[in-house]
């Protein structure tokens, strides 16, 4: 599957910090080597929601010291930008990001 429109969006929404598009880069490669060794892993859930993970920290970062859910925020980013592009799976992959681990 082709991720470049998420990778796009994400590039669009991180900036510099803790949290930037390098940060997400190394989530990804940990969840494909982790998705890869785990039977029965869909890839294209772990994937999207490795890349969109944290597309919504930039605007906690915006808001602080105000109270802000990155997670709830990027689900719903997630969500609109994967029903946008067709891709399957949105609400698994809504969970996903809605609930970090």
């Amino acid at each position: 599957m082709d991720y470049s429109v998420l990778w796009a969006e994400v590039e669009r929404e991180l900036d510099a910090g803790s949290h930037d598009l390098e940060h997400v880069r190394h989530v990804y490669a940990t969840a494909l080597r982790i998705g890869r060794s785990i039977e029965d892993v869909n890839p294209d859930i772990l994937l999207p929601a490795a890349i969109l993970h944290d597309i919504a920290r930039r605007r906690e970062d915006a808001a602080r010291p105000a109270p802000f859910d990155h997670a709830e925020e990027g689900a719903q980013m997630a969500r609109a930008i994967l029903e946008t592009h067709g891709f399957p799976y949105v609400d698994e992959i809504y969970y996903c990001i809605r609930a970090p681990l």
